[in-house]
């Protein structure tokens, strides 16, 4: 249900409160009146629960790795896409799944230099209060599978990032991506 609280308030200055409609894409008016011994002013003001999307276009502090995609919905899991620039760097699809409280999963597999097939799980967190918003990801275990000795940690312990570093993606907000359900 929709609602301003207090209905009234007797001085200023005052805080209210606005209960948005549980429907997504919905636009609402909210109305302020101010009445003095000086006048009547308005304010008119536009409320809506679009769903705001996100670019994210990433690159590694160290120039290796590019984080690229699209999210449209910051509260289910979604894919970016990581393109390495080095010959052997991973390539292939990141998944994301937040897991509530901030929090998110990661997991990868993909191509390690082209060749050899690697995957990854990890966790980190999504801030969407910081400016600009982020996703961290935390280093995670690394793995390559390779053709004659099998599975082999890539970097110490699995963790492939240098100095067991975390990694911000940036999420870039866009109103104008076409997130529309399919």
């Amino acid at each position: 249900m929709v609602s301003l609280t207090p209905p009234t308030i007797d001085a200023a200055p005052d805080q209210f409160t606005y209960t948005a409609p549980p429907e997504r894409d919905v636009t609402s008016t909210v109305t302020f009146t101010s009445t003095s011994r000086r006048g009547i002013g308005t304010l008119t003001q536009q409320v809506s629960t679009q769903e705001v999307g996100y670019r994210v276009d990433t690159r590694r502090p160290d120039g290796r790795y590019l984080f690229s995609g699209v999210v449209c919905d910051i509260i289910k899991p979604f894919v970016l896409q990581i393109n390495g620039s080095a010959v052997n760097s991973f390539v292939g699809p990141l998944t994301v799944t937040p897991t509530g409280a901030g929090s998110l999963f990661y997991s990868f597999e993909g191509t390690f230099g082209g060749v050899v097939s690697g995957n990854a799980t990890g966790m980190g967190t999504i801030d969407l209060d910081s400016d600009p918003a982020t996703l961290t990801l935390g280093p995670g275990t690394w793995f390559a599978v390779l053709p004659v000795v099998g599975i082999q940690t890539i970097g110490p312990g699995g963790q492939h990032w240098a100095n067991n570093i975390n990694l911000d993606v940036v999420l870039i907000p866009d109103e104008n991506l076409d997130c529309a359900p399919s």
